[in-house]
């Protein structure tokens, strides 16, 4: 025999919107369920009772004095009699399928799983304006964002009931946050999985609690502030590489909500893991490899500048030849990176210089990220230059702080970058200190490097977005003043903008090359 499904339907003064609710769970075309529908203590003179009970035995109706939708949910589970749980709020709907395809589901899934799907809006007629849909492969690989980044919507749920035994009840002294609080808990035992599928109806309008209550902003503050601590310290590294790194991204997440005080508090616990980095920074070394075309004098200027860094753990190495006898010197790229013993390595030009900070705060942003490389911003002095010649826009591996223990052959610059990349899926850049350091290559080289991400099978979509992403946030900033760039910042929060920076970059490349024929050409008829 299936299993059976409760659907729970709370309600206070609901008589504009119920029927309609409880319409929708009757529908179903799940058999075996049940419909419950709890009174939270309506004062409509028994509209809202009346309604409910026009619907007789079909559903099972249950009245209480008013105590909030937490206690209506909670007399709601123990009169449930279903193996899996779902609840309705009285003003939404269901598509008939809703149960039977999360049904058919859950089966994929062992017993510790929930269920949530995407959902479409609807206005105060019921009438559709908008669908949500949220990034399943995303959700897949990182299922805990389903909490972590407010996506789930509560009556798209499918629950066990013995989630809600383990877990304990809502919370009644939580009259706005109490399903987030719930789902956050359920966290420690149960998986929560995306079903990319639009089950249900969600009613916008100007009487919910999202738009009526201060109490949304007095509960959410705390709510976020302690999902953001009381996460496991594990998870957090494991989620997003580090401690650090979990707060900027919650940060991120948080400027998108209306949690002013959560940003601040998420803000203060990232600053003081970066200082916290800080100690550990000291313990690592770094080699700078200077690439050398035998000028001493350009040896001599990159020398100082990193003689001066106030990092001081460093190993120099030079490809080519130096009258130094004190730094090591070896007769080709592939030669030095073989040899390198420290925790982390560097490249760059001759003739560049850093500022003297630089070394450090790589090495801090190193230590922040499970990644394989940093790469600095550029900073470029002349921008008209910049914008009238975009040859000049990107440089090969200059300035990069790669983690040793990523073994790549070095072959050429931008099949180097390329080769990490597939390895490691994402690079990261830090906006906060600049250096000089770059060097003008042709950016067909870059234009060929996107091609092959986004014809390589091996990465994932969501690999390639954010490859294509991050070094699109480079370009922008060494092309604009008006764009901030935040460190950190991931394509994954940009859904809608997933490649199109990559796009436009490609599409001003080739705006480039036109013009330059268009100019050829005028040359000629001149």
């Amino acid at each position: 025999m299936s299993k059976k499904v409760t659907i729970m339907i709370p309600v206070y003064n609901g008589s504009n919107y119920l029927k309609e609710a409880i319409e929708s769970a009757l529908a179903q075309t799940y058999k075996n369920k049940e419909v419950v529908v709890v009174n939270d203590g309506s004062t409509d003179d028994g509209k809202t009772k009346a309604i409910a009970e026009s619907f007789g035995n079909k559903i099972k109706y249950y009245e209480k004095e008013n105590g909030g939708v937490s206690t209506a949910l909670n007399l709601g589970i123990k009169k449930a009699t279903g193996d899996y749980i779902c609840w309705l709020s009285h003003d939404d709907l269901y598509y008939p399928n809703k149960v039977e395809r999360q049904m058919e589901e859950i089966e994929k899934y062992d017993e510790n799983t929930i269920l949530f799907s995407d959902f479409d809006l609807i206005d105060e007629n019921g009438v559709k304006f908008n669908e949500i849909h949220y990034n399943h492969e995303l959700l897949m690989e990182k299922p805990d964002y389903a909490v972590l980044r407010g996506m789930i919507g509560g009556i798209t749920l499918l629950i066990p009931k013995h989630a809600f035994e383990k877990t304990g009840e809502f919370k009644v002294e939580l009259r706005c946050t109490q399903d987030y609080d719930m789902w956050f808990r359920m966290l420690e035992n149960y998986k929560f999985i995306h079903m990319p599928e639009n089950l249900t109806m969600t009613r916008i309008h100007r009487n919910q609690d999202t738009n009526t209550s201060p109490r949304v902003i007095t509960e959410g503050n705390p709510l976020w502030i302690n999902i953001s601590k009381d996460y496991p310290l594990e998870k957090k590294i494991a989620l997003e590489g580090s401690e650090y790194l979990f707060y900027k991204e919650m940060e991120t997440y948080l400027k998108t909500t209306p949690y002013e005080d959560a940003v601040l508090e998420i803000k203060s616990l990232a600053e003081k893991c970066w200082e916290a980095l800080r100690d550990k920074a000291n313990k690592k070394s770094v080699t700078v490899i200077i690439n050398t075309n035998d000028n001493e004098d350009s040896l001599n200027e990159t020398l100082s500048s990193i003689q001066k860094q106030t990092f001081k753990n460093v190993e120099i190495m030079v490809v080519g030849k130096t009258k130094d006898k004190k730094i090591s010197s070896v007769t080709s790229l592939e030669d030095a990176i073989k040899k390198v013993s420290t925790d982390y390595h560097t490249i760059i030009s001759a003739g560049s210089s850093a500022k003297e900070n630089w070394l450090e705060e790589q090495i801090l942003n190193a230590l922040a990220t499970s990644k394989g490389l940093i790469i600095s911003d550029l900073e470029k002095t002349n921008k008209d230059s910049v914008s009238n010649n975009p040859q000049s826009l990107f440089t090969t591996i200059d300035g990069i702080i790669i983690n040793s223990k990523v073994k790549v052959n070095y072959k050429d610059d931008y099949q180097y970058l390329y080769e990490i990349f597939k390895k490691e899926g994402s690079l990261t850049t830090d906006e906060k200190y600049f250096t000089s350091l770059s060097r003008n290559y042709n950016i067909s080289a870059l234009y060929n490097l996107f091609a092959q991400l986004i014809s390589d099978n091996q990465l994932n979509d969501y690999q390639k977005a954010a490859i294509s992403y991050d070094l699109t946030c480079i370009y922008n900033k060494t092309t604009t003043s008006d764009k901030p760039v935040y460190m950190y910042e991931r394509c994954n929060e940009l859904r809608n903008l997933m490649f199109s920076r990559s796009f436009r970059l490609l599409v001003k490349y080739m705006d480039y090359k036109r013009k330059k024929r268009e100019e050829k050409k005028m040359k000629k008829l001149k």
